[in-house]
């Protein structure tokens, strides 16, 4: 890239962070597939909230905002119906300034894969939570049978442990970390943070389970209760 070209590219994402997005459109979609087992969500900007519901199927909402309202109908939501429910954010080359929000509802018996690159994550219900991650926002993972991974670089995590299925490993970059452990079947919790301070409120380091907690943060506090 030219020095002419990183110029202007620099003042296009400047003048893009002074601008305000708009709500331009918001589309349903409904899974038809009987057998879904996990539902994957991509995104590269916009907030993620999932949420389990008594129906046996999966809706979603997506809502886009612009900066530009024109160039909205430029990113476009790719879904696939099979035994994963995949959602998958399109964005072109030349599109800035778009968001688009998920509002998503699954049956209490669907795992739960989410990657975002800025925006926020919520699940509240499902079976498994695991390969949660988001570079920069905040994570909450709440009333899932079964937690696992989560992952942020720059954000705040908050976690229930309800039960686990495999080793789960919560971590952050910078931020703090929020496990409330609902279980005693699990190994060991490991706490580890490279600057900041770890507080436990009377929960056992060690359980009676086969897999371990850890908790992984550089800069931030940890905070493990019930």
């Amino acid at each position: 890239m030219t020095i002419k070209n990183s110029l202007l590219v620099g003042m296009v994402t400047l003048f893009l962070a002074g601008c305000t997005m708009e709500e331009v459109s918001t589309d349903t979609y409904t899974s038809t597939f009987t057998s879904t087992k996990s539902i994957s969500v991509e995104n590269t900007t916009g907030n993620l909230n999932i949420t389990k519901w008594d129906n046996n199927y999966i809706e979603v909402k997506a809502t886009k905002k612009a900066v530009f309202k024109d160039d909205a109908s430029d990113v476009t939501v790719s879904i696939t119906d099979e035994e994963t429910y995949s959602i998958k954010t399109v964005y072109p080359d030349y599109c800035n300034g778009v968001s688009v929000d998920y509002e998503i509802k699954i049956p209490a018996s669907i795992n739960i894969k989410a990657t975002i690159t800025t925006g926020n994550i919520t699940i509240n219900g499902g079976e498994l939570a695991s390969g949660i991650e988001t570079t920069t926002g905040d994570i909450k993972v709440l009333n899932t049978k079964y937690t696992g991974n989560v992952k942020c670089t720059t954000g705040n995590i908050s976690a229930e442990i309800w039960d686990l299925t495999n080793d789960c490993t919560i971590q952050s970059t910078t931020g703090n970390i929020t496990a409330s452990v609902k279980t005693e079947n699990y190994k060991k919790i490991r706490t580890e943070v490279t600057t900041g301070n770890i507080s436990n409120n009377f929960v056992a380091e060690t359980g009676n389970g086969t897999y371990s907690i850890y908790l992984k943060l550089t800069t931030g506090n940890i905070d493990v209760n019930k």
